[in-house]
């Protein structure tokens, strides 16, 4: 019985899935700084999308000398692979992915719920510490002298067990 990364590698080993491996390929070949930019790379028809991370990535590749310098990786590879599908790509369209932004947005939401949590908890944390009982400033109006004598009794020893 085959183990699943054996599985795995036969599929993408695949003729299916050899356009797949191109792009990964090409992924591969771009600078650290790029790689980390890019969500996936995909092609259709005669352009190749690239999909990034964030807006800020969109920026940093769509300078003309990134362009430039995606355009000179791709005809090396071509020039390499001539039988490639990546041969008849001619343009190269770059763009956010709005699912990665969505994730984004909604991580960064539970971030601030949780540092609005952590913040209200301290605040309450601080109350409870201001709040403390303090058996010096109980009064005591009750008339009967039995009751207060009790009432005595206990304050006393609140003020001892507070002192020690």
């Amino acid at each position: 019985m085959k183990s699943a990364k054996e599985i795995i590698q036969s599929i993408q080993n695949d003729p299916l899935y050899a356009e797949i491996q191109e792009l990964q390929a090409i992924r591969a070949a771009l600078p650290a700084t790029f790689q980390s930019l890019v969500a996936w790379i995909y092609r259709r028809e005669k352009t190749l999308f690239i999909a990034c991370k964030h807006p800020a990535g969109k920026l940093e590749l769509s300078r003309d000398n990134n362009k430039k310098l995606i355009k000179n990786l791709l005809k090396l590879y071509r020039e390499k692979n001539p039988n490639s599908n990546l041969a008849q790509i001619s343009d190269i369209k770059i763009y956010v992915s709005a699912i990665l932004m969505r994730k984004t947005i909604r991580e960064r939401k539970r971030e601030a719920q949780l540092r609005e949590i952590a913040a209200a908890q301290k605040i309450a944390q601080k109350l409870v510490k201001k709040a403390k009982f303090e058996p010096s400033k109980m009064i005591n109006h009750v008339q009967d002298p039995q009751i207060r004598a009790i009432f005595d009794e206990i304050k006393g020893n609140l003020l001892a067990s507070n002192q020690s």
